[in-house]
């Protein structure tokens, strides 16, 4: 154990911080050419940083107004990991002698409150591990005064990369099978309620089996233009209601994104950016910029380009819809043999383009460097398992030479007594062994389930074996992670005989959660999100002729704010039929159950604002 108390790490010291990867040598790195000696940015933590006593921080790998990203080691699974840390220069300076952030004068609340928001998103992407098409977080924690996520490691290259590549395009039948995956992984982010707005080339990432992968996944100020902190956006990519002063996200900002990113894939040209497209509307049809691509193809990819969001494709199973509605291109051939060759050759060529002074190494030299990496992390498990062992053994003897001492002294104070006892005990033992239908089993200890999956410790034979498990679904703020258990009766170490009952208390998630911008989305859109978010919800009609029909004017509470599970949302819109039915007086019954199934949970006129000014 190191002297903080952390984790043995006898290789610590040969970690290359730019790769983490086994150091073979003194000096750069032969497998990445990383040189520990090279400067860092002072503004981000310096490699070799530890956090949690667990991780290890390596070299910078990007940066942006949200904050940091770093590839890492986790010294307690003992693999890679990519380190994200919240540090918005433009709301907080960093104490170079402690590494602790701490928040500018006067952007103090703007600084907390958008930790918050990192923190949540991480803590949503943690509770999606069940979908395969995004980077994975394994731990979220606190320290140096901000939030840190762990991601999993994964041998990937950017899309952009990957396109470079291969020529600079890459044809339909090539691509198709890893677009419609990547169509398929944000229909299912956006039932959870996330959106993306930053999907382009370079936030996704493409592994060796031609899998895609989003990534980069940030706090929604860093999205758009008008932002406290130093936005990021992708000209070319991004929506143009990205670029507005008042940015209305929605799933149809990701269909823009990535129908930009398929354009660019086919036919090898980047979109116009959305302000210059606005001006002056230059963008060709696919199929005018090569004549192969079949026409239903380069007119999906234009309806999801659309600048009007009412013009725009909506959803990604739409925009999949379209894309196969043709026998043409409605097939299983993905030519997905060549196309992994074409991944390997562009992720051997981003191998090398990595090192700046020393040659890459030789396949053989790689499986060695590999196998030298195995075999010390063996040698790492073995020495902490013979160390645990011989720290358990050496407390069982201190602890049984203590207790055979006591009894001893005991026996020899109270031998009288205790013989007497005995003797009692004894009779009536033998006079109660009579009437005994057989004796009973050992009792069984109730384990510590906390902090594990519900359906993991329900679906275990062992424990429904011993115990009647009776689970309790609960909301819970202190645990998001829906499906955890984060209490139990009995506690853990009670002794139960006879197959006892034993409650788990499961996560349903947070019992709050911060509404979405709803405005200028389409009603059912909006029910679609909040049914996906478990919240309740009432459309109200109104009377109002600037507000659109079918169109959300505004919400109640507003957007952003914190809302219970138990609270109701209200979603005013017009609807111009609904209106003109109860300035009528039209109450007929059959009108009234007709206006009720086209609109569930729905009223009808609540209140005349034609002539009110409306400050949503």
């Amino acid at each position: 154990m190191t002297a903080d108390g952390g984790f043995i790490v006898t290789d610590k010291t040969n970690l290359c911080m730019g790769c983490m990867m086994l150091l073979d040598s003194k000096g750069p790195c032969s497998y990445c050419g990383y040189n520990d000696s090279e400067p860092y940015n002072v503004n981000y933590l310096p490699p070799h940083t530890q956090l949690q006593q667990r991780y290890i921080v390596g070299r910078l790998l990007s940066e942006n107004g949200e904050g940091a990203c770093y590839i890492g080691y986790d010294l307690e699974e003992d693999y890679r990991v990519i380190l994200r840390e919240f540090a918005p220069l433009k709301l907080a300076a960093r104490n170079h002698a402690t590494l602790e952030l701490m928040p500018i004068r006067e952007k103090e609340t703007a600084f907390k409150n958008l930790q918050a928001d990192f923190e949540d998103l991480c803590s949503m992407l943690r509770g999606m591990q069940n979908i395969r098409g995004i980077t994975q977080v394994l731990d979220i924690f606190h320290e140096n005064g901000t939030v840190y996520a762990a991601f999993r490691y994964m041998n990937t290259l950017s899309l952009g990369t990957l396109i470079s590549r291969c020529g600079g395009e890459i044809p339909w039948t090539k691509c198709k099978k890893m677009y419609l995956q990547l169509l398929n992984t944000a229909s299912q982010i956006h039932k959870r309620g996330l959106i993306h707005a930053g999907i382009s080339p370079e936030t996704i990432l493409v592994d060796e089996k031609g899998n895609a992968y989003f990534s980069h996944f940030s706090v929604n100020v860093l999205r758009y233009a008008n932002s406290e902190i130093e936005s990021e956006l992708f000209d070319g990519y991004c929506a143009p209601e990205q670029y507005e002063a008042s940015a209305s996200f929605g799933e149809w900002t990701d269909i823009y994104a990535l129908s930009a990113v398929v354009y660019r894939m086919i036919t090898g040209t980047q979109p116009p950016d959305a302000p210059s497209r606005r001006e002056q509307d230059n963008l060709l049809a696919a199929c005018e910029l090569d004549s192969s691509i079949p026409k239903n193809i380069s007119d999906a990819i234009h309806a999801g380009l659309a600048l009007s969001i009412d013009e725009r494709t909506p959803t990604a199973d739409a925009l999949a819809a379209q894309l196969l509605d043709c026998i043409q291109t409605n097939t299983a051939i993905y030519q997905g043999e060549n196309f992994t060759q074409d991944i390997h050759a562009a992720l051997d060529a981003s191998e090398e383009t990595e090192k700046e002074e020393n040659p890459p190494m030789s396949r053989r030299q790689q499986r060695k460097q590999e196998k030298l990496e195995k075999r010390a992390l063996k040698r790492k498990k073995k020495r902490r398992a013979l160390r645990s062992f011989l720290i358990a053994l050496v407390t069982i003897l201190l602890t049984s030479m203590g207790l055979g001492g006591f009894i001893m002294f005991y026996l020899s104070r109270n031998y009288d007594d205790i013989q007497n006892s005995v003797s009692h005990f004894v009779s009536v033992g033998e006079r109660s062994s009579s009437s005994a239908s057989g004796s009973s089993s050992e009792p069984t200890i109730v384990p510590d389930f906390i902090g594990q999956l519900a359906e993991k410790i329900t679906s275990n034979k062992d424990y429904s074996a011993s115990f009647d498990l009776s689970v309790v679904y609960q909301y819970n703020d202190e645990h998001p992670t829906a499906g955890e258990i984060f209490d139990q009766s009995p506690k853990e170490g009670t002794r139960m005989s006879n197959r006892g009952t034993v409650i788990l208390y499961v996560s349903k998630g947070p019992e709050t959660t911060r509404l979405p911008n709803l405005a200028g989305s389409t009603v059912e859109l909006a029910i679609q999100t909040l049914e996906g978010m478990e919240l309740q919800y009432q459309v109200i009609y109104v009377i109002n002729d600037s507000y659109a029909d079918g169109l959300v004017a505004y919400t109640s509470p507003a957007a952003d704010s914190m809302v219970s599970k138990n609270d109701e949302i209200l979603i005013f819109t017009k609807n111009t039929e609904a209106a003109s039915s109860e300035a009528s007086g039209d109450s007929s019954e059959s009108s009234s159950s007709s206006s009720e199934e086209s609109r569930p949970k729905a009223r009808k006129v609540l209140r005349d604002e034609s002539s009110s000014k409306n400050d949503w």
